[in-house]
């Protein structure tokens, strides 16, 4: 009995542009604005290939608040790809999403939307034959849990709860570091359920960090940065990689990488490097942390501090974590708030933050201490 087969994308956004610090030439310009656009098309071939039974989509498939075509007709021609090879599509998006969705686009046959007065499940035949059903739950905006019912060689029936989602289809923000893309999914009624990662997204985030010695020279500084390119591994069809570099020590050299012109010749030495051959490297951000001997050796003693500090380690274990809760429990909720402090949340570093705020509560009770005494 041959497996159930499909394709599961979260968060396509396709009207979404990533916003990226600085220059670049037109070609790579274009893939970064057609980022989101791109790797759909690139599920959508993966799925033709693979000739799969079904496409799982979840979550928000464009923004609603934008009036634009952009987002919607990207949706429609990949359904239509699939309509064309008879493989259905699911959806499962916020209610937002259909109330939003343009007049005169018309729905592609083969495409089901779930959701409060639409459909709960729906059943996949091909050629006849009945292979399973499929049924979702949304737990909020963002996940989904998937269900595939399948019937085995007795005539029973089986009901297997996918994996959870690989996250969005493309990364959009600096804090969401790592390849991107799909996941292929197996289902079979003996053994399971078995999940493969495809990346698709043509661009990706990372974030290196070099600690700066006494004795390192710029051109040392250049050969740790392409060795770090170098040995961090490829994903598939990888063609923009934007990098966030954070500096630490205390070193001269941090002095002169704050200045704009030595900055960017620093960077356009590193590119004559190609650390990664046929992927362009583009630095978003070069973040300084300055540790000095003083700053060292704060070392707060105190029993009060010292028991801030730990809770503080804490719940700063996981930064991005940490930010995401207290963004969740302002009372700035809703649109616009909501839209500008995710804005803002994409924009900063959540380890940076985590950082300053370790470093300025050893210094706090450090001066605390002094004008104590």
């Amino acid at each position: 009995m041959d497996p159930f087969r499909c394709l599961r994308v979260s968060q396509l956004l396709l009207d979404y542009q990533l916003h990226i610090a600085g220059e670049f030439e037109p070609a790579v310009q274009r893939i970064v604005v057609d980022a989101t656009l791109t790797a759909f098309s690139r599920v959508v071939d993966q799925a033709l290939e693979r000739q799969v039974d079904c496409v799982l989509i979840d979550g928000e498939c464009f923004d609603p608040e934008n009036p634009g075509l952009r987002g919607p007709a990207a949706l429609i021609r990949g359904l239509n790809r699939l309509a064309e090879r008879g493989i259905a599509v699911i959806i499962d998006a916020p209610p937002k999403i259909w109330s939003a969705w343009p007049a005169g686009l018309r729905w592609p046959p083969y495409a089901h939307r779930l959701g409060l007065g639409l459909e709960t499940s729906v059943p996949i035949t091909r050629d006849g034959r009945y292979l399973g059903t499929v049924s979702g739950d949304s737990q909020d905006d963002w996940h989904t849990t998937w269900q595939v019912s399948l019937p085995d060689e007795a005539g029973a029936t089986g009901a297997f709860q996918l994996s959870e989602s690989a996250g969005p289809l493309t990364g959009l923000n600096p804090q969401h570091t790592g390849p991107h893309g799909c996941q292929y999914i197996e289902v079979h009624p003996e053994w399971g359920v078995q999940t493969t990662f495809l990346p698709q997204a043509p661009v990706r985030w990372e974030r290196y960090c070099a600690q700066l010695s006494p004795e390192m020279s710029r051109d040392d500084l250049l050969q740790d940065l392409a060795t770090q390119l170098e040995c961090s591994p490829r994903s598939d069809g990888e063609q923009v990689r934007l990098v966030t570099w954070v500096f630490s020590g205390d070193h001269p050299l941090l002095d002169r990488l704050t200045a704009d012109r030595p900055r960017q010749d620093f960077l356009d030495d590193l590119a004559l490097l190609d650390p990664l051959p046929g992927v362009t490297v583009h630095t978003h951000a070069m973040r300084i942390r300055r540790v000095s001997h003083k700053e060292r050796q704060v070392t707060p003693m105190e029993d009060l501090a010292a028991e801030f500090l730990d809770r503080l380690q804490n719940r700063l274990s996981s930064p991005e974590a940490a930010w995401r809760a207290c963004l969740a429990n302002s009372e700035l909720t809703g649109n616009p708030w909501e839209v500008k402090l995710d804005s803002l949340y994409g924009d900063c570093d959540a380890d940076d933050l985590a950082c300053d705020a370790r470093r300025l509560a050893g210094q706090w009770f450090a001066a605390d201490e002094d004008l104590s005494s």
